[in-house]
């Protein structure tokens, strides 16, 4: 709204769920960030069964939800190495439900602080939670089949 010239004062007046980023646009050399956090994904379990799935970042940790099967830290692929080595510390150990990252001492996320961290584990938590209460269901129409049906290619979705 700044950037179409409304004043500090009518801003304030219309309910909004956004942040101002007028000023990063503006001076990007001297921006401090307005947000504190970030929703990286909120889904629902695809048998939901288990509760939801997904990954939060408020300040520097990262909360990730019941992530997928695999259970460790993946090496990323190089110029010579092309193939993802996963290093885990234990293989037979059951997936856990919740890894806490602290991504700014730890941005490769090779230190799950879920064990040592608990109070920040369930703030970021009931957070996440919150998030997916507040989700909107998806958009997932049962019948999908797509593909080229009468010389036409369609989506499938109706």
């Amino acid at each position: 709204m700044k950037a179409a010239g409304a004043t500090d004062e009518e801003i304030a007046s219309v309910e909004m769920d956004g942040v101002e980023q007028w000023e990063i646009v503006k001076d990007p050399e001297n921006f401090v960030s307005k947000r504190q956090d970030v929703v990286l994904n909120v889904a629902d379990a695809p048998q939901g069964n288990h509760g939801p799935q997904g990954a939060y970042r408020k300040g520097q940790y990262k909360i990730v939800v019941h992530p997928s099967p695999q259970d460790g830290w993946i090496e990323p692929p190089t110029a010579e190495k092309y193939s993802q080595d996963i290093h885990t510390k234990n293989v037979t150990k059951a997936p856990q439900l919740y890894y806490l990252f602290n991504v700014v001492d730890d941005p490769e996320e090779r230190e799950d602080l879920s064990t040592t961290e608990t109070t920040i584990l369930q703030e970021m938590t009931q957070a996440f939670l919150s998030l997916h209460d507040e989700m909107v269901p998806a958009d997932e129409p049962e019948d999908a089949s797509g593909g080229l049906q009468d010389g036409v290619w369609v989506t499938g979705w109706r």
